[in-house]
């Protein structure tokens, strides 16, 4: 798989939802594709569809408004969604509290983030991302600017000579 890293799915609505989410993803060290950072220019529909096929992983943000998106089978959301499941690789996240993800994506668990309030540092985010974390951990490495964990062993003093 490539290293294009996260894509991140959701509601155009809840952009800014999303940046929070793609700045705490990014304090982690993964690397996040972020739609509005296309440059002028590029045929945007072709790069979408480019970096989703590559993508390590995609995580959707559920809200009210990617829901009611999603019931479409033509929305974008819909379609990312898909293809972070044909990659068993969907890791979805609620923003909204009494929001139902689509049956169709229903069955994978989904964290539930509604009240987070963007701290990357907050435990739950942790939980969040903690299956996304080890499978990249195991399967490509230490995140960018991750410290790699040590084992910390006391030396034991000498035994004292007969």
């Amino acid at each position: 798989m490539s290293d294009i890293g996260i894509f991140l799915s959701y509601a155009s609505e809840d952009r800014a939802k999303a940046a929070q989410f793609l700045e705490a993803l990014r304090a982690r060290g993964f690397p996040v594709f972020f739609d509005r950072e296309m440059p002028a220019g590029v045929e945007w529909e072709t790069v979408l569809e480019s970096v989703l096929e590559t993508a390590y992983a995609v995580i959707v943000l559920w809200s009210s408004h990617s829901v009611k998106k999603a019931a479409m089978e033509s929305a974008w959301i819909y379609r990312e969604a898909t293809v972070g499941l044909k990659k068993d690789r969907l890791f979805p996240i609620r923003i909204d509290a009494d929001v139902t993800v689509p049956k169709a994506f229903d069955h994978v668990q989904a964290a539930d983030l509604s009240g987070w309030n963007g701290d990357p540092s907050d435990p739950k985010f942790d939980v969040a991302i903690s299956l996304l974390r080890n499978l990249w951990v195991a399967q490509k490495g230490l995140l960018k600017d991750e410290k790699p964990l040590r084992l910390i062993l006391k030396r034991r003093p000498a035994p004292p000579d007969p």
